[in-house]
């Protein structure tokens, strides 16, 4: 790949995050690589089994789906970062979820404002291109993965197929693309299978320790395995992907009677397989690795429950980073609208036709407040009825009079809802990356590389 173009800064609206700094993933990477014989060995054993290259691996992962720049941002980091400190990057394809459908959301133009639409792509369906999108980058974006979808349909499922897409969308930005590694496929390791079989001699250890490291990081909002002492009945931190039907969640009783390979790991479980034995650094974004102390990431519950369940420090995993970014599109669209606006106009338009104040009108506002002081004051119940259709005749009067003011009102609290629903879409960070101009995407894998870069030179 030619040298990067010096980036273009982001704005501050459009942040990069990288955490820790590339100057410190050096060494990470060396503590992780130079482990004992016993995790070589592992380590060795468990990327043979998988067809990952030798060597030390930087590693990340998501869904079989048209990513966000944030996700790719991993993608790109793994490469760069592989580049600068010897090592390969590898991808991992979270299929456990078996997609029959992937969605493909994109900014549309109806009626002269920006909406959403979505297209909904499964194994056999291959639906039009839209005319309806908001700029002509963004056509092209969709045709961009309409065209890569439909050029893998021989792929034997949707996640594979996905994946084979993303990986052809992605080339031109990446020295070359990381191997892939699908979820699914764990459970043919020996690690894979030493665990479960930990997991069935114990399941109310595994359980137990699972949900105290759950219950230990709220901020990972992790959902507790059912753990029934009573009944002896305990939820284990896998699926079971039986041909043709359902996943289902597995329970210690049903291990018996599940073949090894319907069996694949949860979330915890894929990322501790993968820190114990596939990678040197698992780069997460803030969902596995956490976005400050209060949001703090699934990763941290897993190294928790490793350590109560195993006994296994967090020292012995590969060590983990988070990369992130926010890029929006570059529509065009009116001035934007913040809530607190539209609210504001909301407000302004329903209040002003009971409150002649609002439209400077002293006179009418005081002649309101005089009668709501009889209405309260009176004490007798037809004289304050008398005060109230009095009070009511007089703002009949006043609209009548105001009718144009309170109709501009009403006029520009309809526009600034409209213009909300704009900003909602200029401001919305989730479009597929492909719909983005893929000049905006080469400056987000410039920047990234200029970070690696700078931290090779501190």
């Amino acid at each position: 790949m030619d040298a990067p173009a010096p980036p273009r800064p982001a704005s501050a609206g459009e942040p990069l995050t990288i955490r820790p700094p590339p100057g410190e993933w050096p060494a990470l990477l060396a503590a992780a690589w130079g482990a004992d014989p016993a995790a070589i060995a592992r380590r060795e054993r468990f990327r043979s089994q998988l067809g990952l290259p030798d060597g030390p691996i930087i590693m990340s992962g998501h869904q079989p789906e048209f990513w966000h720049p944030g996700i790719l941002a991993k993608y790109l980091a793994a490469d760069a970062a592989a580049a600068r400190l010897g090592a390969r990057a590898a991808w991992l394809v979270v299929d456990q979820g078996r997609p029959v459908s992937v969605e493909v959301r994109y900014p549309a133009r109806a009626d002269g404002r920006l909406v959403a639409r979505s297209l909904v792509l499964t194994r056999d369906v291959h639906p039009p291109l839209p005319a309806d999108a908001a700029a002509p980058f963004v056509r092209e974006g969709l045709a961009r993965i309409l065209g890569a979808m439909d050029e893998r349909r021989a792929e034997p499922d949707l996640a594979r197929r996905t994946a084979g897409a993303l990986g052809a969308l992605i080339a031109p930005l990446v020295r070359a693309p990381a191997p892939t590694l699908f979820a699914t496929e764990l459970s043919r390791t020996d690690l894979f299978s030493d665990l479960a079989r930990r997991m069935a001699s114990d399941p109310e250890a595994c359980a137990r320790a699972y949900n105290e490291a759950a219950a230990a990081h709220p901020g990972a909002g992790l959902r507790a395995l059912i753990a029934d002492e009573v009944q002896d009945r305990w939820e284990l931190p896998l699926w079971r992907l039986a041909p043709g039907a359902p996943r289902e969640r597995v329970y210690a009783e049903m291990l018996p009677d599940t073949p090894p390979d319907q069996l694949a790991p949860r979330a915890l479980f894929t990322t501790a397989l993968l820190r114990l034995a596939g990678c040197v650094l698992f780069i997460h974004g803030t969902g596995g690795g956490g976005a400050d102390e209060v949001h703090e990431g699934y990763d941290a519950a897993m190294e928790d429950w490793l350590g109560r369940w195993l006994g296994i420090p967090p020292a012995s995993l590969a060590p983990r980073a988070v990369v992130t970014a926010t890029r929006t599109l570059p529509l065009e669209a009116g001035p934007t609208v913040t809530p607190s606006e539209a609210a504001t106009a909301a407000w302004r338009a329903h209040s002003a036709r009971h409150d002649p104040g609002l439209l400077g009108d002293g006179p009418a506002a005081a002649r309101k407040r005089g009668l709501v002081a009889a209405i309260a004051a009176s004490p007798d119940r037809r004289a304050r009825e008398s005060l109230y259709r009095e009070m009511h005749a007089g703002l009949e009067a006043y609209r009548a009079a105001r009718g144009r003011d309170l109709g501009s009102l009403a006029e520009s609290a309809a526009e600034a809802s409209a213009r909300l629903a704009d900003t909602a879409i200029l401001t919305d960070r989730t479009w597929p990356f492909p719909l983005y101009p893929p000049g905006a995407i080469a400056r987000l894998r410039d920047e990234i590389e200029a970070e690696f870069a700078r931290g090779a030179r501190s």
